[in-house]
């Protein structure tokens, strides 16, 4: 999966199948099968990728370079190569609001958006001034947040974690967690969970959070 955080470009996977590139932008997502390597092409204002990927056999890993305007990120990896299946424009991911707060949410990879991922679910959160979650933990899932701007916290247990633009996060199954946005300016990050929860249990009576289309 590929999440584009700023710019925009295009990429295709190779070898190349009858030269199919697709067109990305910001918060835009690219959704891969099992592929030998991803060439991206930045455009004039650059473009700044999140790569999240399954890894393979010790020895086979790949590694990523994010490219600046005219330049060029290889992603390298193992045969076969297969063609991206499908990129998706940030208005055709599903974008949510929180019922309990003012967060924003736009889903990536999701129940809501349709590549049949089973191992893998992500989504793209902000925060803004004074927002919180609610307390809970989920009991077969890890969770990584993945900061991408702003400042907040990460309660985990009784620990407030300070996170900054840049930093990850990892909570292990059954580890009670819930955020903060303590500062004046939007706190935002990608969070993946592997594999996708199968139960979340809210740890305070009455407190969940809920999510609705946005407008």
């Amino acid at each position: 999966m590929i999440y584009v955080i700023a710019g925009s470009g295009t990429a295709s996977a190779s070898p190349a199948l009858d030269g199919e590139r697709f067109a990305l932008g910001t918060e835009s997502v690219l959704w891969l099968s099992a592929c030998d390597g991803l060439t991206a092409d930045a455009g004039l204002d650059g473009m700044d990728l999140m790569v999240a990927e399954t890894t393979g056999p010790a020895g086979q890993g790949r590694r990523d370079e994010v490219a600046g305007a005219g330049q060029r990120g290889v992603l390298g990896g193992r045969p076969p190569g297969l063609a991206p299946r499908r990129a998706f424009a940030a208005a055709e991911l599903p974008h949510l609001a929180s019922t309990r707060d003012t967060r924003d949410r736009l889903d990536l990879v999701t129940e809501n958006v349709p590549v049949g991922a089973r191992a893998i679910r992500a989504d793209r959160i902000i925060y803004h001034p004074g927002d919180t979650a609610a307390a809970h933990y989920h009991t077969d899932c890890h969770h990584v947040f993945c900061v991408l701007a702003g400042s907040g916290l990460l309660y985990v247990g009784e620990e407030a974690h300070r996170l900054n633009a840049g930093d990850s996060a990892l909570v292990s199954p059954g580890e009670v967690h819930w955020g903060e946005n303590d500062r004046q300016e939007e706190f935002s990050f990608v969070e993946f969970w592997a594999p996708p929860p199968s139960q979340t249990v809210w740890t305070v009576a009455g407190d969940r959070c809920t999510w609705a289309p946005a407008n």
